[in-house]
């Protein structure tokens, strides 16, 4: 195998993470190329709340970046060298990081070097979590958790998806602007119990066609009978937990189909199919500014490990990056 482009060799300055380590500040060697590898000089990380869950042996932390194509592999297009892009990796808080040629996207000239980190997670999740729901034009769709990172890049993709009325859920007004200004027609503030009453409220009785759950746990059963019969709910985060009771009756009685998304590195073509989603669907949005990330706060390299605090208080309206050149 051979690579194209600028050699990238020598050390790398990184944050490392793992089990009971917090964040710490180390140098490693800059990563080896693949075939199917791009090499990219990173400008930019976006933090997850992935970054915040124990993650076994230690490692350079952080999957989400943008920044300059430096190297490409053999399968690889050779045309990006150069060029300004933005993806999905393992260990992108550092200087370099080797992503899968799948796993890129041109990054929009309209976006910051920030503003591109914050895009392919949320994004990329949110368009396959849509598309599992089958959300179509003219449908009325529910946002729980809808001021969470997430849930704002849920109300901009089921706006841009068609849907007739966004309806967004948060547990306290303050960030009732920002799901507004996302796009939502709606926002009711409710706590997890009440969340099916609040709904059914504002829909006359009759609930929503689909819902882009970022809830979970005990939350799932209110957020169930928040839709029509016959409706669709998709689990795409777990705030209020991983594990909870459903009722099993209430869900058969509704005819609710409740399913549940997560994108990993592997295999690639999964990421690679949302990716090429996001080109085909969103881009055009983007660049016309009807769809955009949203960056709460971001912070130098030095300083990462206070911004992955930030992200655990969650504090925060929109994406946490870190400016890493």
């Amino acid at each position: 195998m051979t690579a194209r482009g600028t050699d990238g060799s020598g050390s790398m300055r990184v944050w490392v993470s793992g089990d009971g380590l917090a964040l710490a500040r180390s140098e490693r060697p800059v990563p080896e190329m693949t075939g199917d590898g791009v090499m990219v000089r990173v400008h930019a990380a976006a933090l997850n709340n992935g970054d915040l869950r124990p993650s076994g042996e230690e490692h350079v932390a952080g999957f989400e970046f943008s920044g300059e194509v430096l190297r490409v592999g053999d399968h690889a297009d050779i045309s990006l060298l150069g060029k300004r892009v933005c993806g999905i990796a393992a260990g992108t808080l550092a200087d370099y990081v080797v992503a899968d040629r799948r796993h890129l996207l041109l990054a929009p000239a309209n976006l910051s070097d920030a503003e591109a980190a914050a895009t392919p997670t949320a994004f990329t999740t949110e368009l396959g979590a849509a598309w599992t729901a089958g959300i179509v034009s003219g449908s009325s769709v529910l946002v729980t958790a809808g001021s969470s990172s997430l849930g704002l890049v849920a109300i901009q993709v089921a706006r841009e998806l068609g849907a007739a009325r966004v309806i967004a859920t948060t547990r306290t007004g303050g960030k009732a602007a920002a799901m507004r200004d996302a796009g939502a027609d709606s926002v009711l503030v409710a706590e997890d119990e009440r969340l099916a009453e609040v709904v059914l409220d504002a829909t006359d009785g009759r609930g929503v066609d689909f819902v882009l759950d970022h809830l979970g746990g005990d939350a799932l059963d209110s957020v169930i009978a928040s839709t029509v019969d016959g409706g669709t709910v998709v689990s795409v985060g777990r705030l209020a937990g991983g594990r909870g009771s459903v009722d099993l009756f209430a869900l058969a009685r509704r005819h609710v189909q409740l399913r549940s998304v997560s994108y990993d590195l592997t295999p690639p073509e999964v990421l690679g199919t949302l990716f090429d989603g996001f080109d085909r669907v969103l881009l055009s949005g983007v660049l016309a500014g009807r769809v955009r990330p949203i960056v709460g706060a971001s912070f130098a390299f030095d300083d990462a490990d206070q911004a992955l605090e930030t992200l655990r208080a969650g504090i925060t309206v929109g994406k946490i990056v870190v400016m890493v050149r």
